[in-house]
C-alpha cells in the first residue's frame, strides 16, 4: 500500500502527458475479504480508495490523467503465492486445491490469461470508471458500494 500511495503521489506530482493513465494493482479480496490473510483484504480495498482520491486531485488541478484499479477477482493456483494460499484454504476445507479453485471461481485462471486480459483492456477503448475486475472472461467495471445517507433519530 505504501509503494501504491508514493507511486500515486508521484504520478500527480510529475508532469504526465495529458490522457495518460496510472494503474494500480488491487485485489478481489477489497470486495470479498480474505480471512487467512489478515489486513490484506483491507489494504487491497485501500488502494481503490486511494485512486479514487488521486482522481479527485488530479480533476481539482486540471490535470487531464486518470488513476484506475485492477483488481484479479480470484486466486491464480499457477503462481507461487497463489499455490500457497489456495493450498491453505484447501488444507483447512478437507479438499484438493483443484476442488478448491473450481468451487470458489468456477474456473481456473492462470497468469497467462491473467496477462492476456489485462492486455486486451489496455489495448481497448479507455474504459472510464475506477476500479475493474479481472476474470476468465474479461474485465469488468466494479460499481462502488453505495452509501445510505444515514436517517436522523
Amino acid at each position: 500500500m505504501k509503494a501504491t500511495l508514493h507511486g500515486l503521489q508521484a504520478a500527480l506530482a510529475v508532469p504526465m502527458a495529458p490522457g495518460s493513465r496510472v494503474i494500480a494493482m488491487s485485489s478481489g479480496a477489497a470486495i470479498v475479504g480474505a480471512p487467512l490473510s489478515g489486513s490484506y483484504a483491507g489494504a487491497k480495498r485501500m488502494i481503490w480508495l486511494m485512486a479514487r482520491d488521486a482522481n479527485a486531485i488530479a480533476k481539482e488541478r486540471g490535470l487531464s490523467i486518470r488513476f484506475q484499479a485492477l483488481l484479479p477477482m480470484q486466486l491464480m493456483a499457477d503462481t507461487r503465492l497463489g499455490l500457497a494460499v489456495a493450498s491453505e484454504y484447501a488444507r483447512r476445507r478437507g479438499i484438493s486445491v483443484e476442488a478448491h479453485v473450481t468451487e470458489r471461481y468456477g474456473t481456473i485462471m492462470n497468469a497467462r490469461t491473467y496477462g492476456e486480459r489485462v492486455a486486451e483492456w489496455l489495448d481497448g477503448p479507455q474504459a472510464n470508471g475506477i476500479a475493474f475486475g479481472v476474470g476468465e472472461s474479461g474485465v469488468h467495471l466494479m460499481e462502488e458500494p453505495s452509501i445510505a445517507p444515514r436517517r436522523s433519530a
